[in-house]
């Protein structure tokens, strides 16, 4: 397959993939990587997003959410902060959910503090530049587009 092929996986079965599906790894695989917190009401694009990673053999764990309420309850003092989900090394938003968008949930993360300096990246099927005020990338459809994306995670601090 060519960086210029689209990826393609089988769709049959595709399931919304939850945190709890995600980690199959082992204790310490998952305690030794980098955490994404992944926001897509996708189903398809979160599977591709697992795919991609799953071949980039990258010491990353995804845990997706559905929508950016989701995003803020997994950060919350409920979340995070109490050691009850993985703080994320990088947030990746889907600009249109249900609930609460991903602009309106990176508006709330970017006023707190100690989550202000999570790096993200906000993307769209077709992105729009009057949709938000923020810089909104296409989502990966090319192997080399997800290479992208991946590269933009932290793996270390």
């Amino acid at each position: 397959m060519s960086s210029d092929d689209p990826v393609s996986v089988p769709t049959e079965d595709v399931a919304r993939v939850v945190p709890d599906d995600v980690v199959s790894a082992s204790p310490e695989f998952v305690r030794n990587s980098v955490h994404v917190l992944v926001a897509d009401d996708d189903p398809d694009f979160l599977k591709l997003f697992e795919w991609a990673l799953e071949r980039a053999d990258l010491p990353i764990v995804a845990h997706f959410v559905n929508d950016g309420q989701e995003v803020l309850d997994y950060l919350s003092a409920d979340g995070a902060d109490s050691g009850a989900q993985p703080r994320p090394a990088f947030i990746v938003l889907d600009v249109k959910m249900p609930r609460l968008t991903g602009p309106e949930a990176l508006r709330v993360i970017q006023q707190d503090p100690e989550l202000q300096e999570i790096p993200f990246r906000i993307h769209s099927t077709a992105p729009d530049p009057d949709e938000t005020e923020f810089a909104v990338m296409t989502k990966p459809t090319y192997d080399d587009e997800w290479r992208e994306l991946l590269e933009r995670i932290p793996l270390s601090d």
